[in-house]
């Protein structure tokens, strides 16, 4: 695995002098996050891509996802063209793009990750994940957390026919990443970097992005309902919403309108069915 790092940082090389040059405008100890994608097994394409963008941490999380989710509702690799919106954010100056290309007829670099090799690779970094535990105790938790998943990975990785292919994708992107993430570190001195492993990872607690909403149809309705998921426990979230309220989360974007959960969240209690009570004066007059 160290072998196959070196390998990627000597080809990194070609874009580290223009990524510097772009560090130069920001000082260091800001926030930063660090997106990726990819594009693995296209048969019309010849080369298996690998997309980082680093992107300053220039407003706060919900806002830089209410975007994202409006520009790109879902995954471009599906799409024959790209929003103008989300090209105008990727060419905006907080975001550099930097794109691995692997030959597909290298098999994902097969010649240098065998299933040997990636097993020796995943105790070797279970062995620094050991190591980085006992030097920084006060982040105990979060090592053996990455521990636990480097030894599920072991587990696979032992099964007498193990799939390697996605054993190599994983490998790839975490040593594309971790390249990222170390120039960084060392650069920029950040406050923390964060890392989202896809598109799809900004939003996966919860799988909805946003809620369309055709307010020329609907728009006359009295409530609107919306139920959120959870991932993990499959267990459901009722957001109930009048009118009004509807309108004040609404956002009206080329191609559709949507109320995003980030604004709904702030302005309404989750699972609170009173809107849809009647006022108590009716229910009194009722009974008299």
């Amino acid at each position: 695995m160290f072998e196959l790092i070196n390998l990627l940082e000597t080809v990194y090389r070609t874009i580290s002098t223009d990524l510097e040059a772009w560090f130069e405008q920001f000082p260091q100890g800001q926030a930063w996050n660090v997106f990726s994608d990819y594009c693995i097994g296209d048969p019309n394409k010849s080369n298996d891509t690998f997309a980082f963008a680093i992107v300053l941490n220039h407003d706060t999380q919900s806002n830089i996802e209410e975007y994202i989710a409006a520009v790109a509702p879902s995954d471009i690799k599906g799409s024959r063209s790209s929003s103008q919106g989300l090209i105008e954010y990727l060419r905006c100056p907080v975001v550099f793009s930097v794109s691995y290309l692997v030959d597909k007829k290298s098999k994902l670099l097969r010649d240098y990750m065998t299933d040997d090799n990636i097993r020796g690779a995943l105790q070797d970094m279970r062995e620094v994940v050991a190591q980085m535990a006992s030097m920084i105790p006060e982040k105990v938790d979060c090592y053996r957390a990455v521990d636990r998943r480097l030894a599920s990975f072991q587990t696979e990785m032992k099964r007498r026919s193990p799939n390697s292919n996605l054993a190599r994708q994983i490998l790839l992107c975490a040593a594309f990443a971790s390249i990222v993430c170390r120039h960084l570190a060392v650069k920029k001195k950040p406050r923390f970097i964060r890392w989202i492993s896809d598109r799809d990872a900004m939003f996966d607690k919860h799988e909805i992005t946003r809620w369309p909403v055709d307010m020329e149809t609907k728009g006359d309705a009295d409530f609107f309902v919306f139920i959120e998921l959870d991932l993990r426990t499959m267990a459901p979230t009722f957001y109930v919403l009048t009118n009004a309220q509807a309108r004040a989360t609404f956002r009206d974007y080329i191609g559709g309108g949507n109320c995003y959960p980030g604004e709904v969240r702030k302005l309404i209690r989750p699972n609170d069915f009173s809107a849809l009570l009647p006022p108590l004066e009716a229910v009194r007059s009722e009974f008299r």
